[in-house]
């Protein structure tokens, strides 16, 4: 964002800047304010500034759209282990085997949560 706003103030020199009040520098220590006085003025800076902001909200958009794939592929992943650990957990063998070695309550506490955990 910095670049750009850069960009805005080197492009739009005509365009007088205007003193930042103290809350404004909260939202970045990079802003800057303009105070077109004149309708020429006004031109210049919508000229100068939407072609850089659409700029930079197609980037912004390009990186929210990775994270949220990534987002999805993970969110598969994990449904498709949690359907093939249902699968095994469904096998009657496996439980009736561990049953005889450590008994019902530690054969069900043991494949609910370490042997077959699902994922959230």
């Amino acid at each position: 964002m910095t670049s750009i706003i850069a960009k805005v103030n080197e492009k739009i020199v005509n365009v007088p800047n205007r003193d930042i009040p103290a809350w404004a520098t909260t939202f970045s220590p990079h802003a800057i304010l303009k105070r077109p006085e004149s309708e020429d003025q006004v031109l210049e800076l919508f000229v100068n500034t939407v072609p850089l902001f659409g700029s930079w909200a197609a980037k912004v958009n390009v990186e929210y759209q990775k994270l949220l794939d990534e987002r999805i592929e993970s969110r598969d992943r994990i449904y498709n282990r949690n359907k093939y650990i249902d699968s095994l957990r469904s096998n009657p063998k496996t439980s009736m085997a561990l049953t005889s070695l450590i008994g019902k309550e530690d054969t069900e506490h043991f494949m609910d949560n370490v042997l077959y955990r699902n994922l959230n």
